[in-house]
C-alpha cells in the first residue's frame, strides 16, 4: 500500500479545516497507508492515506489525546489521554473495546507487544504500566524514573522493555520478572526517541543534547555516539536493509552509519516538528510533521541518499546539503486536534553485537546463543510444555478473577508466574507461526 505515495510527487491531498492543535500522528507499520492522529479536540482520528474522509473518528473522550499507537496488525488503535486514561478501539467494529485506568497524570507514550496482547504505557506520573488487554488489567507497575516517562518500547521479540525519561535515563527491563536489567545515565538531557534495530541486539537513543547513542541491548555497552545535530532530534528510524539509522531534526534528515559512527548524508527537509518516522523499504522513508492543526506527510526517496560509509563525509564541492526537491510533501489538515514542551566519548571499537533470533525462537536473542533450528517435533513438544505452564497461570488468574483468592495473598513464586504470562504467550505464538 505504499507505491501510490511515490507516484504522488509533491501532490497535495484534501485539506480539512479545524481549529485545534494536533499532539500526535503515527503511521501503521503493516500497510504504511494508515495514519492515526490525536490532539486537543479530544478526538482520535484514523485516516487512509490518499483518501479525503477519515476512516473513523473516535470522540466522546474527556481530555486531550497525548499519544496514539496502532497495533502491528492495524486491527486496534490505542490512545493515551491527558487525564491518565488509555482507551482502545477496534478498527473493524469502530467501537471502544477497552478503557484502562491507573495512571494519575498524562500518558505520554504507549507500545504494543508483538502479539498485540499486551500494552506498555509511560506517564507524566513517572510510572510505567504493563497491561493485559484481554483482561483489562494492569499486570505490573514499574516505578524507577525520577521524572515523566517520554518513551516506551518493547523489543522486537517482546522479551525486553525499554523506557526513556525526562530525567535523562534509559532503563532496560525484563518485564516478565519485573526487574531492571540496566540503567543508562550517559544521555545529556530528556530522552526524545528510542528505536530497536529489527534484527540485532541494538537500540538507538536520541536525547535533548541533540546526540544519538547506540547501545548494545545484550551487554548494555555504548557502541557509538553521533555528532550533535543542530537542533533537537525528535524521531529516529532504522533502515533494516542497510543497517543504518535515519534521524529527523527541525529542518533535516541525516543518515547515520552505526559502527564506526559516520554521517553518511544530510538532506534538507523543512518538516519542522516530526511526529513519526518510518522506513518501509530501502528506498522509501515516510514521516509525519505537526504544525498546529496541520499534519504533513513527507515521502523521501532514499535512492538519492548516500548509504555508503566509505563516501562519508562527502566533499562539500560534490555533495552540498540536499535540496528538499528530492522529498515530496502530502499535506493533510486534520480535525482540531497543545504541543508538548520538551558527553560522551566516541567509542571506536566495541564488542560485536549479537543478532536477534528470528521470531520463532525469541529465547536465543536473550541468551545470545546461536542454536540449530528446532525440528517440527521439538517445536510441538516445546509448545505443549509452554501451554501447560500457561494453563497453570490461567487457572490461578481465574481464581483471582472469581474472588476466590486475592493477589495480595499470593506467594512470591505465584506472583512471578503471573508476570511470566506475556512472555509465554508471545513464545507460543512465535513458535506456532514458525
Amino acid at each position: 500500500g505504499l507505491n501510490h505515495l511515490v507516484s504522488m510527487s509533491s501532490a497535495r491531498l484534501q485539506e480539512f479545516s479545524h481549529t485545534d492543535t494536533v499532539n500526535c500522528a503515527v503511521l501503521g507499520r503493516k500497510s504504511g497507508s494508515l495514519l492515526v492522529t490525536g490532539g486537543e479536540d479530544k478526538k482520535v482520528t484514523v485516516w487512509s492515506i490518499g483518501k479525503q474522509s477519515p476512516l473513523a473518528v473516535f470522540s466522546g473522550n474527556t481530555s486531550a489525546v497525548d499519544c496514539v499507537q496502532p497495533d502491528l496488525l492495524e486491527e486496534v488503535v490505542a490512545a493515551g489521554f491527558n487525564s491518565g486514561t488509555i482507551r482502545l478501539w477496534d478498527l473493524d467494529q469502530q467501537q471502544n473495546v477497552r478503557t484502562l485506568a491507573g495512571h494519575t497524570a498524562s500518558v505520554r507514550a504507549i507500545d504494543f507487544s508483538e502479539s498485540g496482547s499486551y500494552l506498555v504505557s509511560g506517564s507524566q506520573d513517572t510510572s510505567i504500566k504493563i497491561w493485559d488487554i484481554k483482561r483489562k488489567s494492569c499486570l505490573m507497575t514499574l516505578r524507577s524514573h525520577a521524572e515523566e516517562v517520554l518513551c516506551v518500547r518493547f523489543s522486537p521479540d517482546s522479551r525486553m522493555l525499554v523506557s526513556g525519561s525526562a530525567d535523562g535515563t534509559v532503563k532496560f527491563f525484563d518485564y516478565s520478572a519485573g526487574k531492571i536489567l540496566h540503567e543508562s545515565k550517559i544521555h545529556g538531557g530528556p530522552i526524545t526517541a528510542l528505536d530497536f534495530h529489527p534484527s540485532e541486539c541494538l537500540i538507538a537513543v536520541a536525547s535533548a543534547d541533540n546526540v544519538v547513542r547506540f547501545i548494545d541491548a545484550e551487554n548494555f555497552q555504548l557502541v557509538s555516539s553521533s555528532t550533535p545535530e543542530t537542533s533537537l532530534v525528535r524521531r529516529i528510524a532504522f533502515d533494516a536493509e542497510v543497517s543504518c539509522l535515519y534521524t529527523a531534526s527541525q529542518d533535516s534528515l541525516r543518515c547515520l552509519n552505526i559502527e564506526p559512527f559516520a554521517v553518511m548524508d544530510t538532506v534538507a527537509v523543512p518538516w519542522g516538528r516530526t511526529g513519526d518516522l518510518y522506513c518501509p523499504s530501502e528506498h522509501q522513508l515516510l514521516a509525519t510533521a505537526l504544525d498546529n492543526n496541520v499534519v504533513t506527510l513527507w515521502d523521501v526517496n532514499l535512492k538519492y541518499v548516500n548509504k555508503d560509509p566509505s563516501r562519508a563525509p562527502p566533499r562539500r564541492d560534490e555533495a552540498p546539503q540536499r535540496a528538499p526537491a528530492r522529498s515530496s510533501a502530502i499535506t493533510v489538515t486534520l480535525p482540531a486536534h497543545k504541543a508538548s514542551s520538551y558527553d560522551t566519548p566516541r567509542v571506536n571499537e566495541a564488542p560485536p553485537r549479537t543478532a536477534l533470533a528470528p521470531a520463532a525462537a525469541p529465547a536465543a536473542a536473550t541468551a545470545g546463543a546461536k542454536s540449530a533450528p528446532l525440528s517440527a517435533d521439538e517445536k510441538e513438544k516445546k509448545v505443549r510444555n509452554l501451554k501447560k505452564k500457561l494453563a497453570t497461570i490461567e487457572t490461578l488468574q481465574a481464581r483471582i478473577d472469581k474472588g476466590e483468592i486475592s493477589e495480595a495473598s499470593l506467594e512470591k513464586d505465584q506472583r512471578a508466574k503471573l508476570q511470566q504470562r506475556p512472555q509465554l504467550e508471545d513464545e507460543i505464538r512465535a513458535l506456532s507461526l514458525a
